[in-house]
């Protein structure tokens, strides 16, 4: 059974829901205090002073948000997870300095439209039991971190690829999706893409306009079979991530991205990889686990900062290990880590508190 299904037992919440529609601020601060991850102080007593809010933790008895959440107008970061909400209130899209939304592990079934018209950069929609992605995503211009892990969304709707401020998308787990909108090349400061363990089958022909793209995450896309040709013009790769996926070639474009530092094609149906290999010059991990390559040019063994992880390889190389020990290689970094809550507080400065600093 989800634990959105599971009834309440706390017989003591009803005392919190007295004035939910009313702007009464005691039983909005009593709501913090009960349902907030973090200790609240709120100096003098001022709401909107409060910065960041860490509600969440209560499967069974979290179940609302007051409507007079707009008196934390000075939010910038609100975070809900792990509760038995299935609406938000209108009245967050009053939070007119909103950052940052994180909604996770929750049966929430819409978003208000007024949502759309916030200053969000990140946006993390995870485990909720959301249909469809709304089109009115193409209004947040300023979005640049979006995270739809999980999600039940068969679709992206088209307007998600006029948020040009987009740097990263992760659509990890999402079971359902098996394409991508065709327009998807629009999004030209996008610098991470992860579709592992997603249903995805298949890149548009848009995609190799991507020009920023740095990472390329299909890591165990079961379904996915093929790379574009035109991959090679994404000349800022650094990193393809194939394992575990249904390709049998590799495009001759990949070979001239000399950039490229990663090239994960493990336990794919590729059994062969031609001499141009060697032109990725800048690569510095090739993992070939699990699929039936056995032979590699003698030049790779040339490369001290390469390492091929293989253990069918019998070209005798130098820097063949049978083990992927988690080596990391040295690649630009990209806002990806930071769709988590307290990387991404990291990242814009802000305390895991929830108040400002006096």
């Amino acid at each position: 059974m989800a634990f959105w299904n599971k009834k309440s037992k706390d017989n003591n919440d009803n005392n919190i829901k007295v004035g939910l529609d009313t702007d009464n601020q005691a039983d909005l601060v009593a709501w913090m205090n009960k349902y907030s991850r973090k200790k609240i102080d709120i100096p003098s007593g001022d709401l909107t002073r409060i910065e960041v809010l860490q509600i969440g933790g209560n499967f069974e008895t979290l179940t609302f948000i007051p409507h007079n959440i707009d008196r934390l107008s000075g939010l910038k970061v609100l975070s809900l997870d792990k509760n038995a909400i299935t609406s938000l209130p209108h009245t967050i899209g009053n939070l007119k300095q909103l950052k940052a939304l994180f909604l996770e592990d929750m049966p929430l079934t819409e978003l208000p439209d007024n949502l759309f018209d916030l200053p969000l950069e990140c946006l993390v929609i995870g485990r909720t039991s959301i249909p469809a992605l709304p089109c009115a995503i193409g209004r947040l211009n300023k979005l640049e971190r979006l995270d739809l892990y999980t999600s039940q969304f068969t679709e992206l709707p088209e307007e998600i690829c006029t948020c040009h401020a987009l740097k990263a998308i992760r659509l990890f787990g999402s079971l359902c999706l098996r394409t991508l909108p065709e327009s998807i090349g629009n999004l030209v400061n996008l610098e991470s893409l992860d579709m592992s363990y997603s249903s995805i089958v298949d890149l548009p022909e848009s995609f190799s306009k991507l020009s920023k793209l740095i990472t390329l995450d299909l890591e165990q896309a079961k379904s996915f079979r093929q790379l574009p040709e035109s991959i090679g013009e994404i000349s800022a790769l650094e990193a393809i991530k194939i394992g575990s996926s249904q390709v049998e070639t590799l495009p001759d474009s990949l070979f001239n991205l000399k950039n490229l530092k990663l090239l994960d094609i493990s336990g794919t149906k590729i059994t062969a990889l031609p001499d141009c290999i060697v032109n990725l010059t800048s690569l510095q991990k090739l993992n070939l686990l699990r699929c039936k390559v056995t032979q590699l040019p003698s030049a790779l063994g040339d490369r001290p900062n390469l390492t091929i992880i293989s253990k069918r390889v019998t070209t005798p190389l130098p820097n063949i290990v049978a083990e992927d020990n988690g080596f990391q290689i040295d690649t630009t970094p990209v806002v990806e880590n930071y769709l988590f809550l307290e990387d991404y507080l990291k990242s814009v400065g802000l305390p895991s508190t929830i108040h400002k600093n006096d």
